[in-house]
């Protein structure tokens, strides 16, 4: 007499099989053999782009960086810096290593670029810079995994010019970075609508900023990008100073 499987098993066999591949990739992770370059590949990242502000205070070695672009395998190594000496802005460094997929046809010729040739990185001009970051990224395909991270680019590049722009695409990316690869760049968004904000003399709105990054610290306090221990001291002298800024505005 043959016997009878029931008909749920190969359903659960295969439930099984997803756990057991979970598993090992679990225990991958916590062991190391599962590189940040490898989570950038499934995360849609095929290339980074080195930004920095470029006003008044940009330091030279963050200048020279601007527009570098190399390939996962390079930002992965520990010794790796876009920079060829250390950042002097007393006020901190504001470079950000942006990642991209880079779908439409310029970002698709430097990808093939670098890779070709076999470079470590490659440095764009500022006419280069600006007509890769011209080309209509939002049609092209992984163009919706992008968007974060050229509103950062953006936001970036709009510092020193256009300051409403800087602002309206910081606020984009606090709103709607929520994917694992965006969440990254929510608090430098933060900061960087905060310090246009006290340096263009608008006290209350930055105080508006902080008030949403504290609430923003307070429900991200266990995750994976968590931030600095000092940010919530810094923050508070900060408030303090724009504090005292809108009372003498109100006067």
């Amino acid at each position: 007499m043959p016997v009878m499987l029931p008909e749920f098993l190969p359903y659960l066999l295969a439930l099984l099989g997803l756990l057991l591949i979970w598993q090992l990739h679990n225990m991958q992770v916590v062991s190391g053999r599962i590189q940040a370059v490898n989570l950038w590949d499934r995360a849609g990242i095929r290339m980074f782009l080195h930004i920095t502000p470029e006003d008044e205070q940009t330091c030279p070695a963050c200048r020279e960086a601007n527009g570098t672009v190399v390939l996962p395998a390079v930002a992965a190594k520990k010794s790796f810096s876009a920079r060829t000496g250390p950042c002097t802005n007393p006020a901190g460094c504001r470079c950000q290593l942006i990642g991209l997929y880079g779908g439409w046809p310029e970002a698709q010729r430097l990808f093939w670029q670098v890779m070709n040739g076999n470079k470590q990185s490659v440095k764009l001009s500022d006419d280069k810079l600006t007509a890769l970051l011209g080309g209509s990224w939002e049609q092209a395909p992984h163009g919706k995994t992008d968007r974060i991270s050229m509103y950062m680019v953006e936001a970036l590049r709009a510092e020193g010019k256009d300051l409403a722009t800087a602002l309206d695409k910081y606020q984009s990316v606090v709103e709607k970075g929520k994917a694992p690869r965006d969440v990254p760049f929510v608090i430098p968004a933060y900061l960087r609508m905060l310090d246009l904000l006290e340096r263009a003399k608008r006290p209350t709105e930055a105080l508006e900023v902080i008030t949403h990054l504290e609430k923003y610290l307070t429900d991200h306090a266990a995750g994976p990008t968590s931030p600095p221990p000092d940010l919530q001291d810094l923050l508070s002298l900060r408030k303090t100073r724009l504090v005292q800024a809108e009372a003498q505005v109100t006067l």
